[in-house]
């Protein structure tokens, strides 16, 4: 038996027999990926952040580095990794993981990552399912194939943003992906990429089996050859059909991506393919992403009571919930913009006690009345 299972803070059984392990410190974090790394695989298995987890930029060696591949399912559950730090200008496959084909989600990380070859900010290079995930912070590559979120895609990827700075010293440089060979959907990018050529806001290297189905991206495209620079894609090998309903707000020197202006990025009448049901949204006020198109997955919904407040020389505030879309319970401070003792009008703001990476907070303020006191009283 592996330390990995020695240090769990809880192990069970799920549904299929499935074994189910927690993680709630870097320690665990670290034994976990010793254990990947000296060959268990997890498939079949599932590991879920308990915590978010400080690595202390401490320097991290990948999960799945060297013949290790993690097959399982690794659930962040909405929590936050900090500190992935990995100084490694001449090694290859590079990330929070470094090779794997299991699926990844609800995972938000703050990363500053030097690699050479095929380095992202989650996984250097991937063949699995990730979903849900955030990237924050910078990511270097001293080769080709270098993205916010993975170097190389072979699998799926969907409902995920980066706000991570891409450079690439080489080609296939992309704010989400450097090369992509399989499928993107529902992901955007708010970051500035650098390379020598293929540089995408986006995805650098569309190949022929790459897809890209609504999503966006906007911010600063620069190539030192000035070869294959796109505000979506650097460079398609596939169909142009392959681009689907995606946007772009820089203008590059290619015609992949439909180039759009931010004041129509904002527009939901831009987007008459997309789902904003389920998976998008807009604030129209411009307080949630700037008015950009967000996804509803990493928002929080507050919801408040109603309140009948009447004068009692005492300051009253209306109460709140707020509900992650995977149901969990946050809790939250609630402040008025100014002291609520008087009968009168006031607004209360919602935020969260403890913060996560949630930047859109839905409905985080309220109008509310203290009404007078009856004269009969």
């Amino acid at each position: 038996m592996g330390k990995f299972i020695k240090v769990l803070a809880a192990m069970l059984i799920v549904g299929g027999g499935a074994l189910a392990h927690t993680i709630s410190t870097a320690e665990e974090l670290a034994a976990f990926r010793d254990e990947v790394n000296g060959g268990n695989d997890f498939s079949g298995q599932t590991i879920t952040l308990v915590k978010d987890i400080d690595l202390e930029n401490k320097e991290w060696v990948p999960i799945g580095a060297g013949t290790g591949r993690f097959r399982g399912t690794f659930n962040g559950n909405g929590y936050t990794i900090r500190g992935v730090f990995i100084d490694q200008p001449t090694s290859d496959h590079i990330g929070l993981f470094g090779r794997g084909a299991g699926t990844i989600k609800n995972l938000n990380l703050h990363v500053d990552i030097t690699g050479s070859h095929q380095v992202g900010g989650l996984i250097g290079q991937g063949s699995g399912t990730i979903r849900n995930v955030a990237i924050f912070g910078r990511v270097q590559g001293n080769a080709n194939n270098v993205g916010g979120i993975t170097g190389h895609n072979w699998g799926i990827i969907e409902s995920s943003r980066s706000y991570a700075t891409v450079s690439g010293a080489r080609v296939h440089n992309g704010g989400l992906v450097g090369q992509n060979e399989r499928t993107i959907r529902d992901s955007y990018v708010f970051a500035s990429v650098s390379g020598s050529g293929a540089v995408g806001g986006l995805v650098g290297l569309n190949m022929s089996s790459g897809r890209i189905e609504n999503s966006y991206a906007t911010g600063s495209v620069s190539a030192v050859n000035n070869t294959h620079r796109g505000g979506l894609v650097g460079e398609n090998r596939a169909a142009a059909t392959a681009i689907i309903s995606s946007f772009r707000t820089t203008q590059g020197n290619n015609e992949h991506g439909i180039l759009i202006t931010e004041e129509e990025l904002k527009d939901p009448a831009t987007f008459t393919d997309w789902d904003f049901i389920d998976t998008w949204g807009i604030d129209p006020t411009g307080y949630i992403n700037g008015g950009f198109p967000y996804l509803q997955a990493f928002a929080v919904t507050v919801t408040w009571d109603d309140p009948n407040f009447t004068f009692n020389g005492e300051e009253q505030i209306p109460t709140a919930t707020a509900t992650t879309a995977n149901g969990d319970t946050l809790e939250l401070i609630i402040t008025t913009d100014k002291e609520a003792i008087n009968a009168g009008s006031y607004i209360a703001t919602a935020t969260l006690k403890i913060p996560r990476e949630f930047p859109f907070l839905l409905n985080a303020t309220k109008v509310f009345e203290i009404k007078p006191k009856s004269l009969k009283e």
